[in-house]
């Protein structure tokens, strides 16, 4: 099974990888030394499993029976050997339609939060403004002030009104 699954690996990486592809879709700087080193880390890889030629050797579990104070372990491991499973390798164009399907999607979140965030500046902008032209300071006049809130005028009026 694991002799399979190396088989797989070995399969997959012999395939060649469009990095000029990849690093085209790449704006940022810091992405683009993640994805070097990436290479870096495939090409090792690759470099690696070019010496491994053909299956491994298969396992002689009694020659390790026979060597081991306790041979139990030795039937606990060949079991739990026997019991493992090796994903199947992911082809390159799947990986690469995949990858492309998600950053497309993230290209849209991000020009909706672009969106979002230029509509929560313009109304942040509008609110300051806003502020501004009701601050009151030491220059501001009384006319300045009816002028801005006519509505206090009326209400002034109106207490002095009762008052009397």
């Amino acid at each position: 099974m694991i002799r399979a699954g190396f088989c797989r690996i070995g399969n997959a990486v012999r395939r060649d990888v469009n990095w000029d592809g990849l690093t085209k879709k790449i704006t940022d700087d810091g992405a683009r030394a993640e994805l070097g080193r990436m290479r870096q880390m495939f090409d090792d890889f690759k470099n690696r499993s070019a010496s491994v030629k053909g299956d491994p050797a298969a396992i002689d579990w009694d020659h390790y029976r026979s060597r081991s104070v306790n041979p139990e372990v030795v039937n606990y491991l060949e079991e739990a050997y026997g019991k493992l499973q090796v994903p199947s390798s992911v082809s390159f164009a799947d990986l690469n339609t995949e990858m492309d399907d998600s950053f497309k999607v993230s290209q849209q979140e991000a020009q909706a939060m672009i969106t979002e965030a230029k509509q929560q500046i313009s109304r942040l902008e509008a609110d300051l403004r806003a502020m501004r032209s009701q601050q009151v300071t030491a220059d501001t006049s009384l006319a300045d002030m009816i002028e801005a809130h006519p509505e206090l005028v009326e209400e002034a009026e109106k207490e002095i009104n009762e008052y009397e």
